[in-house]
């Protein structure tokens, strides 16, 4: 098993970082494994990328071709996600709706293909003194809501499937209170009225702190949220001197610190 595991690290560093593969999978088990690895961990694109760039005999094997269809559904759901995400925020431009994008709308533009990181849910910030607004524009557009709460609400387009958070806060309890809302940090998007973007600091703060809040609570995190440590690391320069300041009013310093350690040693 512990073998089986490094080589999807291996076939992941591969396809993140352009690099060619070398691995010799000789054992079906081991194709079963690695095609329930990238499908439970939502990265089939890049395992399909990887598997196809190595030297290996795999256009036969039924486990390379079940990880092909799923990594072929994954493109069409980014294709539509893409889609979507741009039909709702040319909808909140329209109607006045202050948002942030979070997350996903930004980090799957750091990989190799989109659809290497393609979102299951779109969130996306909202102000909460809106939030009458924003259901009015999300229904207006064909959205139905499946579930209303304190911290966000959620949409999703019937047809394509396309699900939206539409959070009041980017986070709660005492990263909230040492964060803030999200607006306070945020500037407008040059050429947009109502389209709001934390600064490369902020959202790093902001994508460490919902690491840490699913390490803590919710049992873990899969490794989808090290490679976008880790590809977002490599493509910006910090002011660090702001970041470690931020970081440990957050609590959050020593977390980036393990987090990013773990990062290097897999991709680095």
């Amino acid at each position: 098993m512990i073998l089986q595991n490094r080589h999807c690290i291996d076939l992941i560093n591969c396809s993140i970082n352009f690099g060619k593969d070398d691995i010799l999978i000789k054992e079906e088990e081991e194709y079963s494994y690695i095609c329930s690895f990238f499908t439970r961990h939502m990265l089939c694109v890049i395992g399909l990328d990887a598997l196809t760039k190595s030297r290996n005999n795999i256009s036969s094997n039924k486990f390379y071709n079940i990880l092909k269809n799923k990594a072929q559904g994954d493109v069409i759901k980014d294709i539509q996600g893409s889609y979507d995400v741009e039909t709702v925020i040319s909808a909140f431009e329209e109607n006045g709706v202050k948002f942030i994008p979070l997350k996903g709308y930004y980090l799957k533009k750091l990989y190799p293909k989109s659809e290497m990181r393609y979102a299951t849910d779109y969130d996306i910030l909202i102000d909460e003194k809106q939030i009458d607004k924003v259901h009015e524009v999300a229904k207006s557009l064909g959205m139905v809501l499946k579930q209303k709460g304190d911290h966000h609400d959620i949409f999703y387009f019937p047809e394509t499937k396309t699900v939206f958070e539409f959070h009041k806060t980017i986070f709660e309890g005492g990263l909230q209170e040492t964060f803030g809302n999200g607006f306070d940090r945020a500037k407008l998007k040059d050429g947009y009225k109502y389209f709001y973007e934390l600064t490369p600091e902020d959202f790093y703060i902001s994508i460490l702190g919902h690491s840490a809040y699913h390490f803590t609570h919710g049992g873990g995190v899969g490794i989808r949220h090290v490679i976008d440590v880790y590809l977002y690391k490599k493509a910006y320069k910090f002011d660090d001197e702001y970041l470690e300041r931020e970081l440990e009013k957050c609590g959050l310093k020593d977390f980036r610190k393990q987090f990013e350690k773990l990062a290097d040693y897999f991709f680095a």
